[in-house]
C-alpha cells in the first residue's frame, strides 16, 4: 500500500482536460467492447449504450476494473475492495468526540461513529474554506 501526494495526483488529470479527452462519470460499465485484432475500443453501459473511444480506454472504477479486464485479456489486476483513505480504530476506552474533527491545514478527518469506531479519513483543509 503507497501514499499519493493530492496535488500531484489531480494534476495528472490536467493535460487530459484540456485535449480531446472525453470523461464519463457515474455509469456502470458491463463489458468492454474489442474490435477485430482484440484492442479495447468502447464499453457497453448497464442501460445498453455502447460508447466507442477512438483512441483508449481507461476504466478508473477501482476494483471494478478488474472484471472488465480479466473478461476481455484474461489478466488479473491486483486489486481489492477496501475503502481508500479510510482507517477504522477500535479503542479499548471509551470514546468521546461530539464533533467532527479537522486538521488545521491538512485533509485529515476524525468523527466517532454509532458503535464507537474511530473513522479517520480524508477531509476538508481547516483554513476558513466553506
Amino acid at each position: 500500500m503507497g501514499t499519493a501526494v493530492r496535488e500531484q495526483t489531480f494534476g495528472s488529470y490536467t493535460p487530459a482536460q484540456h485535449s480531446d479527452t472525453v470523461f464519463v462519470e457515474d455509469v456502470h460499465v458491463e463489458a468492454l467492447v474489442t474490435g477485430a485484432c482484440g484492442v479495447i475500443s468502447g464499453v457497453l453501459t448497464s442501460s445498453g449504450d455502447r460508447i466507442d473511444a477512438s483512441r483508449a480506454v481507461l476504466p478508473t472504477n477501482s476494483v471494478g476494473a478488474a472484471r472488465l479486464v480479466k473478461t476481455v485479456t484474461g489478466y488479473e489486476l491486483p486489486l481489492w475492495p477496501v475503502l481508500p483513505q479510510v482507517l477504522l480504530v477500535k479503542s479499548e476506552h471509551s470514546t468521546s468526540i461530539p464533533y467532527l474533527t479537522n486538521h488545521q491545514s491538512e485533509v485529515i478527518s476524525l468523527k466517532v461513529l454509532e458503535d464507537s469506531t474511530i473513522m479517520l479519513s480524508g477531509g476538508w483543509v481547516g483554513l476558513g474554506q466553506c
